[in-house]
């Protein structure tokens, strides 16, 4: 049980390594529901390296760093797109992850299961859809139904089809 000051029902507490500036941290502490704090002290990044580093690279070092511990444990808050699975969502570009949370919001059901997860992605635009279809993971694409199986490996192909021609136009070094 989590009993601490960063609980879930904690008033808001201050947070020393928000005062760098660091807009990825911050972004994954959000999606973690904790501080960013808790997420330098996870990858054992302490604060005072951190506030030696110079500005123009602090933020590339900790990501760098923080992208190779597992943070799972620090997870308090329920998924900002229950009905997405967050491998997804953690995959995509922010702008069409700030999208994708939206939608999902919007449609206000229940935790997802396979069809859940189908359903939203077939509410998608296509663009979005087509950037969940390429970028989800494989475990994901393969839970989805017949139809949307054979649209995302569709896509996976053709996109694979298009970075083979560019890469045979690009010049030799």
């Amino acid at each position: 049980p989590r009993g601490d000051a960063a609980g879930p029902s904690a008033e808001p507490e201050a947070d020393p390594a928000a005062e760098f500036g660091m807009v990825e941290l911050a972004r994954m502490a959000q999606r973690l529901g904790c501080t960013q704090t808790a997420i330098l002290e996870a990858a054992e990044i302490d604060l005072g390296v951190v506030g030696e580093l110079p500005e123009d690279m602090r933020e590339a070092v900790v990501m760098q760093t923080v992208s190779r511990v597992d943070l799972n444990h620090l997870r308090r808050s329920p998924p900002v797109a229950p009905n997405v699975d967050e491998t997804v969502l953690d995959n995509l570009p922010d702008d069409i992850r700030d999208e994708v949370i939206r939608n999902d919001a919007e449609l206000g059901v229940g935790p997802a299961g396979d069809d859940e997860t189908a359903t939203f992605i077939a509410s998608l635009e296509p663009v979005l859809r087509e950037e969940v279809l390429l970028t989800a993971p494989d475990e994901i694409i393969q839970a989805l139904p017949p139809e949307l199986l054979q649209e995302a490996q569709a896509i996976r192909a053709q996109h694979t089809t298009r970075q083979a021609a560019a890469a045979a136009r690009a010049p030799q070094a």
